[in-house]
Order: C-alpha cells, then sequence, then structure tokens
C-alpha cells in the first residue's frame, strides 16, 4: 500500500466513523425520544428519521450504523497498519481493505480473497497467514476480482473480473 493510498483509506476511514458515529447517536436518540428529529431531516422526502423507523435500521436489534462504525475503526486501524507497518505487512492492507469476493477450500483450509486489483490473495484458514499472491500472467490487467470458486477437489482455483475475463490457477502455481 502506498503512502497516498494509506492515507486516503485513513481519511475514508474516520469520515465513515464520524458518520456512522452521528447516525447511531441519532438512531439511538430516536428510540428513547419518538419526537426527536434528526439534523438530517430535511424534507419529508430527504428524512434519517424514516430510514432510522424502517425494518431495515436495525439487525438483530442493534443499529446499523453501530456495524458501519466497528467497520470503518477497523479500516482505520488497518490503514494506519498500512502506513507504519514493515513491508510485508503493508502489501497485504488492501487485501483486508477491498476485498470484493471470497471462497473457500474444499477442505476449509484454505480462504481465497479477490480485491479491486485484479490480485488473488491466499490465506491460512486457522490462523490468517498470508500464503501467497496469485496475479494475472498480464500485467496490464486492472479489473476487480468478482468472483471465484475452488474446483471440488481443491486443485484448481477459478476467478473471474468484472471486464468478464476468466483466470485458472493450478494448486502447485
Amino acid at each position: 500500500m502506498s503512502r497516498r493510498a494509506g492515507l486516503f483509506a485513513l481519511v475514508c476511514a474516520v469520515v465513515g466513523l464520524g458518520a456512522s458515529l452521528t447516525a447511531a447517536s441519532s438512531h439511538y436518540h430516536l428510540i428513547y425520544d419518538p419526537t426527536y428529529r434528526s439534523f438530517c431531516d430535511v424534507s419529508a422526502r430527504v428524512s434519517c428519521t424514516q430510514v432510522y423507523s424502517s425494518r431495515f435500521s436495525t439487525f438483530l436489534g442493534v443499529p446499523v450504523a453501530v456495524f458501519g462504525a466497528i467497520w470503518f475503526a477497523v479500516a482505520g486501524l488497518l490503514s494506519i497498519g498500512g502506513l507504519r507497518a514493515r513491508d510485508s505487512v503493508r502489501e497485504s492492507v488492501p487485501g483486508y481493505l477491498f476485498v470484493l469476493s471470497t471462497a473457500f477450500s474444499a477442505d476449509g483450509t484454505i480462504v481465497a480473497t479477490g480485491d479491486k486489483g485484479s490480485a488473488i490473495h491466499l490465506w491460512h484458514a486457522a490462523d490468517g497467514t498470508l500464503l501467497r499472491t496469485l496475479k494475472p500472467a498480464d500485467a496490464s490487467a486492472t479489473a476487480e476480482i468478482d468472483r471465484m470458486a475452488f474446483s471440488p477437489g481443491g486443485e484448481i482455483l477459478v476467478a473471474s473480473s468484472s471486464d468478464g475475463v476468466v483466470w485458472l490457477w493450478g494448486a502447485s502455481q
């Protein structure tokens, strides 16, 4: 992760954390005071109160904004790690932040994650150790990895990107 990308990710995480905490605070105000009106109730059409009152505003009784706050806090910590950690750690931070697809090997020991940079990271499922990174042989490939699957025997990993290209990797590669 470059310094510029790390700073950008950190700024986005801080802004997202602030927005999520503000939304969670507004949601809890509405729960305890039904007459509460959020600062973002601009009109009848643009109303945070309607959003916080909808059936989609909670998961298992917890406002979804709380889950957003947790994610943005983790993203902020990962961004700081991407800025301050040693090179080997810095290289894997984008794989944590920008995972677009995942696949598990048939035996459950390997997790493959695809990201925005046409890279696939193979992780040891038990301890999260990065085993290796697979990149297409075509260096100009930059589309996101949007689908992946291991063959039933686990000997082949198939991945496709948002531009319609499909890649196959053998387990020994």
